[in-house]
């Protein structure tokens, strides 16, 4: 029954579990026969229901506007804009749903806009169905400070609450894993902190298998296993998550999990210093300086460990300091010339 049926596509985008209908203060409505006949047709016939979904928002449906703006917010016709004012005509209306919607993609990150004011949207709802989902843009809120001073203990404590309420919200899932993996506030359980991120990693979400794939490296909340926590790892590093791909690159190189392969963990180090990682920096210009897993190339191997230091590295530093030590002469304009080529291509490095 369509009877909380509003965030369809906020759900596919950020998990949550139920979607959430219409309200209104007053006797919440029953979605129309049109509505209903229109949501019939998403699969069957998206440009038709879409259609239809048009016309009953622009007579003022409820429904159709939270549902119409959540098919907006994803997929290759998106539009916010247009969902922005879909769900901003609708709390012009009153309604509870609406303010869920929007305060909750704002706090999210899907939406850009005053954190302050996604809260008060949020503090603004008195629907009692609504209310327990509150806590996942609420727990936003404080984990991260938007809007409120950073509170990790209450932020943690309402994750925790959002993922139990909403099991298939992936975003919350991920961070109620890392709230309980690092001690956000609260005692760290690293066995609760696996069953999050596993749930969320096995759902594609990349920052989860990292992490669990680092929990499964050092028997955090169970017992240890490298060849597991090499796969998860793999799966981030796939997807282009920086941090994922310097961990398989470290893996690779010591053979954890796996067989020692210095060709593919110099390719993953790269990968990430394509991206501007100091990190991956440092990594690939030591396995150039040293001919590991390639040949030898000195001139970028140093251009690279310099950037690497330049952007606050203090192993690349000490690598610098290591090398001089040891009598190495780089050659300063091949270098220079091997830097400016690298940034123009990367741009400036960070470091994480």
């Amino acid at each position: 029954m369509l009877r909380i049926a509003g965030l369809a596509l906020l759900i596919l985008m950020l998990g949550l579990a139920t979607p959430v209908a219409a309200q209104t203060d007053d006797s919440p409505p029953e979605p129309s026969a049109e509505f209903l006949a229109a949501t019939e047709l998403l699969e069957s016939d998206p440009a038709v229901a879409r259609e239809q979904l048009e016309g009953l928002a622009d007579n003022g449906d409820l429904f159709a506007m939270n549902l119409l703006g959540g098919i907006l917010m994803a997929g290759r016709e998106a539009d916010p804009v247009r969902a922005e004012s879909l769900f901003r005509k609708a709390i012009a209306l009153g309604d509870d749903a609406a303010r869920l919607n929007l305060g909750t993609h704002i706090l999210a990150g899907t939406l850009d806009g005053d954190p302050v004011e996604a809260l008060a949207l949020i503090d603004a709802i008195t629907d009692e169905l609504l209310l327990p989902y509150t806590a996942y843009p609420r727990a936003r809120a404080y984990l991260f400070g938007l809007g409120v001073p950073q509170d990790l203990a209450l932020g943690s404590a309402l994750i925790i609450e959002a993922a139990a309420r909403s099991p298939d919200n992936l975003d919350a899932r991920f961070l109620a894993g890392r709230a309980l993996m690092n001690g956000w506030g609260i005692p760290a359980d690293p066995a609760a902190a696996r069953e999050h991120l596993r749930y969320a990693a096995d759902r594609g979400v990349a920052a989860a298998q990292w992490n669990l794939g680092m929990l499964l490296l050092e028997g955090e909340g169970g017992p240890a296993d490298p060849v597991e926590a090499r796969r998860y790892v793999r799966m981030a590093a796939e997807s282009g998550f920086y941090q994922g791909q310097i961990s398989m690159a470290v893996m690779l190189a010591l053979g954890q999990g796996g067989p020692v392969d210095e060709a593919e963990a110099r390719d993953w180090y790269g990968r990430a210093a394509d991206q501007g990682s100091a990190h991956g920096m440092r990594g690939l210009g030591m396995m150039l300086l040293l001919g590991q897993g390639g040949p030898e190339d000195p001139v970028l191997g140093w251009a690279l460990l310099e950037l690497a230091a330049g952007a606050g590295d203090p192993n690349a530093a000490k690598l610098i300091e290591l090398f001089l030590a040891e009598g190495y002469k780089p050659d300063r304009e091949a270098v220079d010339e091997a830097r400016r080529y690298t940034v123009s291509r990367t741009g400036e490095p960070w470091l994480e």
